[in-house]
């Protein structure tokens, strides 16, 4: 009998000890799965990151900005040559672009909260009008020294942009110019159109003839 029972107890430990090995089996890989998802994710988010990066850092070429059925009728020479320009003016534009954005950074460390909060509200409330005066009360409170880099920089990238768009258009045809200005005409009445006034006044009613 003591044999039995010691054989029973013997038995009871060893199912008890390898159910406790394996829920520490269970837990050890449930464990490494979560790592493993993290990883991925982790993954993922780099590679968001990285394809933002590099959507940021691509640029529109002439082409592209064209109107459809400008860019549809270039005949294959006229890409080549429109080719030619974005490998001229685009890494310059680019350059003058980032000097821009660094300069910003660093005269927008001077800026007071209570500007930045101000522009802040009003982009986020889409409120154009109020950004508007928000960043010219900002360009205000900038040095005498920010405020010539500044315009500087504008005048170069104008010149720039100047230069650039008589380079294409010696490119384009009569009839390719011609419909470039027709969509920029159409674009600028579209937006600046004005919306009918409602009239509020009610008609006087009409008054009953005399029977």
């Amino acid at each position: 009998m003591k044999r039995i029972a010691t054989t029973i107890m013997c038995l009871t430990l060893s199912l008890l000890i390898a159910g406790v090995a394996q829920a520490d089996d269970k837990a050890k890989k449930a464990g490494e799965k979560k790592a493993a998802a993290k990883k991925g994710d982790a993954k993922k988010g780099d590679a968001k990151k990285g394809k933002k990066g590099q959507r940021a850092k691509k640029t529109r070429s002439i082409a592209d900005r064209l109107p459809a059925e400008v860019k549809e009728s270039l005949s294959a020479e006229q890409k080549e040559k429109i080719a030619a320009l974005d490998k001229e003016f685009g890494p310059q534009m680019m350059a003058l672009n980032k000097e821009r954005l660094e300069l910003y950074k660093a005269t927008n460390a001077n800026v007071s909260a209570d500007l930045k909060a101000k522009l802040a509200d009003a982009r986020k409330k889409k409120d154009r009008k109020a950004a508007v005066e928000a960043q010219k009360a900002i360009n205000a409170s900038l040095s005498a020294e920010d405020k010539k880099k500044s315009q500087d920089l504008q005048a170069k990238q104008r010149e720039l942009g100047k230069k650039s768009q008589e380079a294409l258009a010696s490119i384009l045809t009569a009839d390719q110019k011609s419909k470039i200005k027709k969509g920029r005409k159409g674009g600028q009445k579209k937006d600046g159109a004005k919306k009918p006034k409602k009239d509020g006044a009610k008609k006087p009613a009409a008054k009953k003839e005399a029977k």
